[in-house]
């Protein structure tokens, strides 16, 4: 339906610098995907200048900013709804959500690969530079649907990412707002004084936050509600730190011990998409 949103794999030469930014795709201009707003904190981010107040912090390390056009999130849930509809096998997008897809198995990987490493990483490492201070070695992208009859809700959880991107690609939906609560590690964060952040936005809209926050999808009453999720990962940080879930930084199978792209320092960011995740 839309070729330009499956390029094949290219390096930064292989695009043109437009007026807005790098291509993100051949033919396809920064200002056909990106919101004018997230353009200029880009080039704020990429410049060491001040990000603007249109990047929200809205909650404990909670960013916000509109993200992509509605035109191209029209364009990417077409894609998506046209992948559905052709019935074919495919596996879960993470160990918790049912519904869904991962990109890469559905042939969006080179054109994440773009979005995230030219235009998401520069402004993630102004606003985590902690998480970041050993790079990106890998990412997984998906997109998860909730829906009467589908997963309605999803408890209490963290991610297995250092930092996560959640877009919103639909907003005609009654519940399933995001709360937002914590990184402290009790057993009903719910219960704590600190109220939570409830996230509800418009399509094209980003949240940014780490991955050890705790958060929940409430339970959705009508339509349907789909967002695409990035978890952005560094090898570096989990060998110092641990790894996001478990804590440990022994026994760990890291994303370029496979394939050594990130070792080598690869034009573009090393995709992992194993089915657990």
């Amino acid at each position: 339906l839309h070729a330009e949103l499956f390029p094949a794999r290219v390096g930064a030469d292989g695009l043109r610098e437009g007026g807005a930014g790098p291509e993100v795709a051949p033919g396809l201009a920064a200002e056909d995907v990106f919101n004018a707003t997230f353009l200029e904190v880009w080039r704020c981010a990429r410049n060491g200048r001040a990000l603007p107040d249109q990047l929200r912090h809205v909650h404990d390390a909670c960013f916000e900013s509109p993200l992509f056009t509605r035109a191209f999130s029209e364009r990417m849930k077409e894609e998506l709804r046209h992948f559905k509809g052709q019935d074919l096998p495919h596996q879960r997008p993470n160990s918790m959500n049912r519904n869904g897809c991962i990109l890469n198995e559905i042939g969006f990987g080179p054109l994440m690969d773009r979005i995230i490493g030219v235009y998401l990483l520069p402004v993630c490492r102004v606003l985590y530079p902690d998480l970041l201070e050993h790079g990106m070695d890998s990412h997984h992208s998906f997109v998860v649907d909730y829906g009467v009859g589908k997963d309605t809700s999803l408890g209490v959880h963290d991610d297995n990412s250092e930092i996560t991107v959640n877009i919103a690609l639909s907003e005609d939906y009654s519940g399933g707002t995001l709360a937002l609560y914590h990184r402290a590690r009790v057993a009903h964060p719910q219960r704590l004084e600190k109220r939570p952040y409830h996230h509800r936005v418009g399509m094209g809209t980003m949240l940014l936050h780490p991955g050890e926050l705790l958060h929940e999808v409430l339970p959705l009453t009508a339509g349907e509600r789909q967002g695409l999720i990035i978890w952005i990962r560094s090898d570096g940080y989990r060998r110092r730190h641990g790894c996001a879930l478990c804590q440990r930084s022994d026994g760990l199978v890291y994303a370029n011990a496979a394939t050594g792209a990130a070792a080598a320092g690869a034009a573009e960011p090393v995709r992992t998409e194993a089915a657990e995740q």
